[in-house]
């Protein structure tokens, strides 16, 4: 005769949300693939996570107690805070961490609403002069800032923008 009662996992029949198991038995039950333990279990009872009951110097818990620790643990995932995502009525509309801008796109003209995001993000970006050493500035940001400043103020803003426009898109040729 053995001196010790070793659990064993009880017929499915027998087990009901609300059948008290000891932690091995309900861990092997709950997560099948081995990935939980009885320690585990434990832990989460320990973060307050999971309800246990001692009886007799042994800790049994439930299979309704093991759901109710896992909506706890539940990731929610997170919200996107960048980019252009659909909203209701709004159509087509720009996240920009917290705030909604607007495209005038419906769910369907992707493209119109890519061209309204590019053109906010070209609003948003501050050319880096770095030190103002030639080498330290791109040609598109000197483009860029002639046109914002300069510009507006000659006789002929469209020309400029045009020059600006044409010199952006040329294609670069090294030299030997």
């Amino acid at each position: 005769m053995c001196c010790c009662a070793v659990a064993s996992i009880p017929p499915p029949e027998q087990v009901t949300p609300d059948t008290p198991l000891r932690l091995e038995i309900a861990a092997a039950i709950a997560f099948p693939d081995g990935s939980m333990t009885a320690a585990g279990l434990r832990r989460e009872a320990a973060r307050g996570r999971l309800v246990i009951e001692r009886i007799a110097g042994k800790y049994f818990t439930t299979l309704a107690n093991i759901e109710r620790m896992r909506e706890l643990c539940r990731v929610e995932a997170k919200a996107r805070t960048s980019g252009i995502a659909a909203s209701g009525l709004r159509g087509l509309v720009i996240l920009d961490h917290g705030r909604e801008i607007s495209t005038g796109a419906s769910e369907s003209d992707i493209s119109a609403a890519e061209e309204v995001l590019a053109d906010h993000i070209g609003k948003k970006h501050r050319p880096d002069f770095g030190q103002g050493h030639p080498s330290q500035i791109l040609i598109a940001d000197a483009l860029s800032e002639y046109g914002e400043k300069h510009a507006p103020a000659t006789c002929r803003p469209d020309l400029i923008g045009g020059a600006i426009s044409k010199l952006s898109s040329a294609p670069v040729q090294s030299h030997p």
